[in-house]
């Protein structure tokens, strides 16, 4: 193996599973950064029933083809959807947390969608660290945030009294 420290950048260990003839089994559980994984666990119920929902997703641990998808309710409240494999493609190592736009029309939220007070919040929450899901902390991107509508001054104080701490923003 060459001096790289990261498996999934290491082309000689690509090259030795690709040598292997079928993709490397992977454990249904694991742990990464001491966070649990289960790829087989099943979506949160009520998802169905909420058509306001923005569903989103990332991948969490640096260097790890891992993607989380996860749906912010109207309610504000965080469910999950799913772990999925992305291969060795470095376009989905992004660790921010993402809203597929076209996703949104075919989940039938129309293009005018407006969000709720309360997945404002959330997103605003996420931004500060006051609002984690499962223990891990999701940074929202910039297709989330403009999803929900950029957070305005008013909305910064009002999280920063929540979270009680100042929020710095470049």
């Amino acid at each position: 193996m060459s001096e790289n420290c990261n498996p999934f950048e290491d082309k000689e260990f690509e090259e030795f599973l690709n040598s292997m003839g079928e993709e490397p089994k992977r454990e249904p559980t694991f742990i990464v950064n001491g966070f649990e994984v289960d790829v087989t666990r099943r979506m949160d119920p009520g998802y169905a029933e909420d058509m306001n929902h923005i569903p989103c997703f990332c991948e969490p641990f640096h260097g790890i083809p891992l993607q989380l998808q996860i749906f912010i309710m109207s309610d504000g409240s965080l469910k999950f959807r799913s772990w999925t494999w992305k291969g060795h493609d470095p376009l989905y190592n992004n660790c921010y947390l993402h809203v597929d736009e076209d996703e949104l029309t075919c989940w039938g939220i129309k293009k005018d969608f407006h969000p709720t007070q309360a997945q404002k919040e959330t997103v605003a929450g996420l931004i500060s660290g006051r609002i984690t899901w499962e223990g891990l902390r999701l940074a929202p991107g910039h297709t989330l945030q403009k999803a929900v509508g950029w957070l305005t001054n008013e909305d910064i104080v009002e999280e920063e009294k929540r979270a009680e701490k100042t929020m710095y923003f470049a």
